[in-house]
C-alpha cells in the first residue's frame, strides 16, 4: 500500500506540473489569438484531456488494477517456443 501511495504522489506531482504549465499557456494565450482561431479550443481540449488522464491514472494506481492486469495475479506466462 505504501508503494501505491508513493507512485500516486509522484504521479500527482507530475500532473500538477503539467497543469501549471497549461495554466501558464492559457494565461498568456490572449497574445496569440489573432494568429489562430483554434488555439483556445485546442488548449481547452488538452486541459480536459490531461484532467481525464490524471483522474483515470489515479484510479488505476489506487485500485491496483494496472498491476493485476500486468502480472495476472502472479502467474507468469512464457513465450511459446518457435518452430524453425
Amino acid at each position: 500500500m505504501k508503494f501505491q501511495l508513493l507512485i500516486l504522489g509522484i504521479f500527482w506531482i507530475f500532473s500538477l506540473g503539467m497543469f501549471v504549465f497549461l495554466a501558464l499557456v492559457l494565461r498568456h494565450i490572449r497574445q496569440f489569438r489573432e494568429y489562430s482561431t483554434y488555439i483556445v479550443p485546442i488548449t481547452r481540449f488538452f486541459f480536459l484531456l490531461l484532467l481525464l488522464i490524471t483522474l483515470f491514472g489515479s484510479y488505476m494506481i489506487v485500485s491496483d488494477t494496472s498491476s493485476k492486469m500486468l502480472f495476472q495475479s502472479g502467474k507468469r506466462t512464457s513465450a511459446p517456443d518457435s518452430q524453425y
